[in-house]
């Protein structure tokens, strides 16, 4: 009975460990997991990156990026990137687009300064890690989309 017991808990443990993180899991760590691949792209070392990504809805009031790593066109859930997009990529409009790309953080940080007259904020005043975007598709699955993960090395 013991034996069986144990068993059980064992087992279930194992079925939840080993099933695949989801983005909604991965919490705060995605700006960590980003400033380690900008760090290693600094050092020579460009990796190729899965990750969901967000081209934000236009009606948000603030001045702020377009890009940034998340599932959620209608609110901020991630850190912001400046990326370099290839042509017919999706672009901010009243819906915004959740998608997922393959590319590179090439080691440089973007100044995006939105602030256009004296005394607008700080804040708008943004350095964000450039990002090479070489593929994407519509991101199906909402917050259930995989964590970002490093695919291999990017070489040209």
């Amino acid at each position: 009975m013991i034996r069986s017991f144990i068993f059980a808990v064992l087992f279930t443990f194992t079925i939840l460990q080993s099933r695949a993180q989801t983005y909604a899991d991965m919490g705060d760590s995605v700006k960590t997991w980003m400033d380690q691949r900008v760090e290693n792209a600094k050092k020579g070392i460009k990796e190729k990156v899965k990750m969901p990504m967000v081209v934000r809805s236009m009606g948000w009031g603030c001045e702020c990026p377009a890009h940034y790593i998340g599932v959620s066109a209608g609110t901020n859930d991630g850190p912001w990137i400046s990326a370099v997009t290839p042509k017919k990529f999706p672009t901010m409009d009243e819906s915004g687009h959740s998608l997922v790309v393959v590319g590179y953080f090439t080691g440089k940080v973007i100044e995006q300064d939105m602030r256009n007259a004296d005394g607008e904020p700080e804040e708008w005043l943004y350095k964000t890690p450039e990002f090479q975007v070489l593929s994407w598709e519509e991101n199906k699955k909402d917050y259930e989309v995989d964590v970002p993960k490093v695919i291999g090395n990017y070489k040209k």
